[in-house]
């Protein structure tokens, strides 16, 4: 399974915020991926597998991505060079009533 999405998930930061349309034949080699795991036809609806496999459709899993990092920052799980260059809000002088 991880020889399918690690190729999907390198680069996420670049494609972050790009039209729905473009990721079409990211989400083609996803469905596909989840395909020959199950066996399944093309032409079967593959939100099943895709369900049991826990996968997310692409533009989700970017978010999904992006966001783990962050989320760790602020709890404060994050490597110490991630959460050293994310300052909190509160943190900041001029922000403080936030």
């Amino acid at each position: 399974m991880s020889l399918v999405l690690s190729p999907l998930d390198f680069g996420n930061a670049t494609l972050a915020g790009l039209p729905a349309y473009l990721f079409n034949q990211l989400q083609a080699v996803m469905n596909a991926g989840a395909c020959l795991i199950f066996n399944a036809d093309r032409h079967e609806h593959i939100t099943p597998p895709l369900r049991q496999l826990h996968w997310l459709r692409v533009p989700d899993r970017i978010t999904f991505k992006l966001a783990t990092p962050m989320f760790q920052c602020v709890n404060g799980t994050a490597p110490g060079y991630l959460s050293s260059d994310v300052p909190r809000v509160a943190d900041v002088f001029d922000r403080k009533h936030l």
